[in-house]
Parts: C-alpha cells; structure tokens; sequence
C-alpha cells in the first residue's frame, strides 16, 4: 500500500511538472483596486465604490468583491425576485443573483445592532439608496436569500427588528431577524452580481454556480469523469482538504467516500481515511478498485475539498494527462 501510494505521489508529481513547464503572460489590465479579501475591515468611506461605468446603479464592497444593486428591489416572493435579479440588467450588465445568508450578511455592522442601534444596520456613510429601516417595534425587514432551506418551496432570509424595551432600559433593542419563509410569502432583496457560491472548483455544474448547494458547509461532491486501471494504464488522484488557509476558515477534518460507477466498480463505496485540515489525501485505481474503467463521485464529509487527477501508462513513461474534477451538488441541478 505504502509503494503504490508513493507511486500516486510520483504521478501527481510528474503532472504538476510538466503543467508548470511552461510560462504564462499576464495581458490583461490589473484591477482598480486592492484585491478584495474577507479578512479587511475597511471604513464605508473606503470600503464601498459607487461605479460610474455601471451608471452609478452599482456598488463594489471592496471587503468582499462583490458587486451589489444600489437600491434593493420592494417586497416580493422569492420566486419573483430570483427571477428579477437573474434578468435586470442594472448598471447596463446582467448575471446577478440574490445573494447568500453570509453574503447579505456581510453588509451589516455589528456595531449598529443594540439598545442604540443604528436603523437599517449598515455601516456609517454607505452609498446604497432606499435600504428601509425597520418601521416601528416588532415590525422586521427581512431581505431574500439564495439559501435554501431544508423544508421545500422554503429559503432563508435575514433582516433586522427593533424590539420593546427590556426593562429595566427605556429604549427599544435593535436586533437581527431572519427565518424561512415559503417562497410565496413576500420579502425584500438585493441583487448581488460576482463572488461564487458553495464550494466550487475550477469546473461546476450548473447548481454550483447558482449557488444550489445546499450542504456546502459541510460536505463537498466531485466527479472524475473517466478513470482507467486497464490496458496497461493506472489512475492517480488527490484531494485536498483546503479547510487551512490564511483567511480564518475553520479547520475541518473528514473521511470521503469513493462511488465507483462502471467496469469492474466495486460494489460499495470505498472510504478513505480521515483527512486533516491542510493536508492532501493520494491513491490510485489500481489500488482502491483494481480493474476499473468508469467514472467516480467523491463524498467528502467537509467543504472545501478541491481534486487533481492524473491517467498515464503504468511508470508515466509514454502517454499522461491530467484534468480537474468537476465539483457538483447534491442533489444535482439540471441546466436551464
């Protein structure tokens, strides 16, 4: 076992090689700004940039890179307004979409929720127009989410309430209110356009690129297309656990599991061991399922999982070829 793992590591090697042989020119213009990256805390001064290109109907978060409407669109079902944000073309562009929880999240400040809050919770100076305060006590604002939830015909949402005094104080508590709601109840929203959703790897299916994904957090899905252990070839692959990173994200471990689809595919899945946070798991066909030709999906129990794949004749001594695995959703979304 330990042989044919090192051999794994030999045909991963010998991929990665001969893909940095070569250089590559960058011919494009660099961006406006810094690159935007989750763990900046920038002033609303700095951190929002109304764009003049997109008719000043737009707005780049410098902290996350998104690019949001400027003004939101007025309550409405979910299913309304995921079909708005997919068709309006504001600022002259299209490709928005309604945002995620975190996503939408991520323009609150903390800072404003409280016995002296701030109403809505946006940052001091932000340059979004008719964002709508919370009316009078108990009466939450709640915006859509691309979120699904676990009860169909359901998604998340998210918003803020202010609620009655809490006695002994004199003033209401402005606090965070969200909830599912069917997708025929009516909520406001604000169309997002860039970022990326769920876990997706350089290829996606259709699901993951709309943000479909409903276990994200905790599980990533990917599909090899072809693997061979025959006619003289073998298949090395990998999976890295990419849970450790300089962004904050917290570590997960978690074991895969292997379904084999095709000649000669074992008869249950194969699970792998518990893979680390930080680190990348190796094997080859000819050892989890000798003989095989077919296609694999792998079920790993963390998010972030991310895949290389490596097909070449027994030794990589004439023919190779690597690709990367597709990560897919469950369950899986069918082209529109």
């Amino acid at each position: 076992m330990k042989h044919k793992l090192l051999q794994a590591s030999g045909f991963l090697a010998a991929a990665l090689l001969a893909l940095g042989a070569g250089s590559v020119a960058a011919d494009a213009p660099g961006p406006y700004y810094a690159t935007p990256s989750w763990d900046q805390t920038l002033p609303a001064s700095t951190r929002f940039i109304v764009l003049s290109n997109m008719n000043s109907q737009a707005v780049l978060d410098r902290e996350t890179g998104l690019v949001w409407q400027r003004s939101p669109l007025p309550p409405t079902s979910w299913t309304s307004a995921s079909s708005v944000c997919a068709i309006t073309g504001t600022g002259g562009r299209m490709g928005w979409r309604l945002p995620t929880v975190n996503e939408i999240t991520s323009l609150f400040d903390p800072s404003a929720f409280g016995a002296s809050g701030t109403n809505p919770p946006l940052p001091a100076g932000h340059p979004f127009i008719g964002i709508p305060p919370s009316p009078s006590v108990n009466s939450p604002v709640k915006f859509w989410s691309a979120t699904p939830s676990s009860t169909a015909n359901m998604h998340a949402t998210i918003g803020y309430v202010l609620l009655p005094p809490q006695p002994p104080a004199v003033t209401p508590f402005f606090t965070t209110a969200g909830g599912d709601l069917a997708d025929t109840d009516s909520a406001w929203s604000l169309c997002v356009r860039g970022g990326s959703q769920g876990a997706p790897g350089p290829q996606l299916d259709p699901g993951v690129a709309q943000g479909g994904c409903s276990d994200s957090d905790t599980k990533t899905y990917m599909l090899f297309p072809f693997m061979t252990n025959q006619a003289g070839f073998d298949t090395g692959f990998s999976i890295a656990n990419t849970t450790t990173d300089p962004f904050g994200t917290t570590g997960v471990s978690g074991t895969c599991t292997l379904n084999f689809f095709g000649s000669n595919a074992p008869s249950a899945g194969v699970n792998t061991a518990t893979i680390l946070p930080g680190t990348t798991y190796l094997n080859l066909v000819s050892t989890t399922a000798p003989g095989f030709v077919g296609y694999m999906i792998a079920t790993c129990r963390f998010p972030f999982a991310h895949s290389f794949s490596f097909i070449s004749d027994v030794g990589a001594r004439n023919l190779a070829m690597g690709y990367l695995p597709f990560n897919i959703c469950s369950p899986r979304i069918a082209p529109q």
